[in-house]
């Protein structure tokens, strides 16, 4: 099974995302900081943190679930680590960023595991069926969604909220500090609906094939 259109569509877009923003920062002038923070600013600790957190979530996700979780659990990392740092290098041009941001991407990571890891769990038991019949894996990976879909809402309305009061404030380099948290949650919200469950199903569904 190929994984959807409006999946492959997202993921595209996320893509462009990210190399719009290398471009801009190549060119120098994506990842704008606030106050000098850019002089403490180093990538390659950074880059070599994405690369373990991805790491980990595939170890994990294959020890927990299964290869199919793995590699889902792995590229949901590494978009919304990407998206996110992406969309800080493009917002940021207009707040700034501090020389937080390392820490508050990672810290992202927790919107993801918590968006990612529940809808995987949910979809094998939906494709399991217990005593019922078991969905497919499509139907299963759509169902999980739609089921985790309202707290990711409540979570991103919440975020909204805060953004707003932060940005009647006038504190634009509040807002800059903290961009990397609001970045993380909208990458995790992006994957978790959009991308992560139909990798799920297409890699479930060829390793099902395969027997």
């Amino acid at each position: 099974m190929r994984m959807q259109k409006s999946a492959l569509n997202t993921l595209i877009l996320s893509i462009l995302i990210i190399l719009g923003a290398l471009v801009l920062t190549l060119v120098g002038q994506g990842m704008r900081f606030s106050f000098g923070a850019e002089a403490t600013m180093q990538y390659m600790p950074l880059v070599w943190a994405i690369l373990a957190a991805v790491g980990v979530s595939f170890v994990f996700g294959w020890v927990r679930y299964s290869l199919a979780g793995a590699i889902t659990l792995a590229a949901a990392v590494l978009h919304d680590q990407l998206l996110s740092l992406a969309l800080c290098a493009i917002i940021g041009l207009a707040f700034g960023l501090s020389s937080y941001l390392p820490a508050l991407l990672m810290a992202g990571l927790v919107a993801t595991y918590a968006f990612t890891i529940p809808q995987i769990r949910t979809a094998r038991v939906l494709v399991r069926g217990g005593s019922s019949r078991g969905l497919a894996r499509d139907e299963a990976a759509s169902e999980s969604r739609n089921q985790h879909r309202p707290l990711k809402m409540v979570v991103a309305l919440a975020a909204l909220l805060i953004l707003a009061a932060f940005i009647i404030s006038g504190n634009k380099h509040m807002i800059g500090a903290v961009l990397p948290l609001f970045t993380g949650l909208l990458s995790a919200v992006v994957s978790s609906c959009l991308i992560t469950p139909f990798i799920w199903a297409a890699l479930a569904t060829r390793k099902m094939n395969k027997k």
